[in-house]
């Protein structure tokens, strides 16, 4: 039996997660969560970001498959999507959406082409995302 308890919210006590902040003082929002801090108490409310990707409606119209994010700070999420070719090729792109864990608002950041090792085709079977922070 699943039993539901309404429970008031503080917006100013959200801890919007990067990777390993958890705050056990706070509300902890990871991955794919968004709060709304609405104008009436059925608008105020922290829920999952059910939003559908939608690649073939950009600019630069291609599938995708394997999506996977990437919480780049406490507010913003990067979405990756491989592309979903139907053959062996030997590249492939790599979408990019921007997330606003707060509002739920994404935005389309493009996509870059990679050729993959020895240029001879390849299927995509797993996709992960690696961050590396570097400056000079």
């Amino acid at each position: 039996m699943r039993i539901s308890k309404k429970t008031s919210i503080d917006f100013s006590n959200l801890n919007y997660l990067s990777e390993s902040a958890y705050d056990s003082s706070k509300w902890n929002l990871g991955k794919g969560l968004i709060a709304n801090n609405g104008a009436t108490a059925i608008d105020k409310y922290i829920a999952p970001d059910f939003q559908a990707i939608r690649p073939m409606e950009e600019s630069t119209a291609f599938a995708v498959t394997q999506i996977s994010a990437y919480n780049l700070s406490s507010t913003i999420c990067y979405i990756f999507g491989v592309e979903n070719a139907t053959g062996a090729t030997a590249t492939r792109r790599v979408a990019l959406w921007e997330l606003n864990r707060k509002t739920g608002a994404r935005s389309w950041k493009g996509f870059i082409t990679m050729t993959l090792a020895t240029a001879t085709a390849h299927t995509v079977r797993d996709f992960k995302i690696d961050v590396k922070t570097e400056s000079t």
